[in-house]
């Protein structure tokens, strides 16, 4: 464990682990619940920025 600390490119694969970890629960629980039908809470990740009933601009 003190190696873990005392050596910093050990702290950057730590970094990154968590990272990871990180990234891919929250992969998980946005599958889980588009799974559902709900939605997480951060308003989806669709890249849609308008509403569905927003009419098309002109261009």
């Amino acid at each position: 464990m003190s190696r873990l600390v005392a050596d910093p490119s050990s702290l950057l694969y730590v970094g990154a682990v968590c990272f990871l970890a990180t990234l891919g629960l929250d992969r998980l629980a946005n599958r889980a619940a588009d799974r559902d039908g709900g939605e997480a809470g951060d308003g989806g990740d669709d890249g849609s920025v308008a509403g569905p009933d927003a009419t098309p601009s002109e261009a």
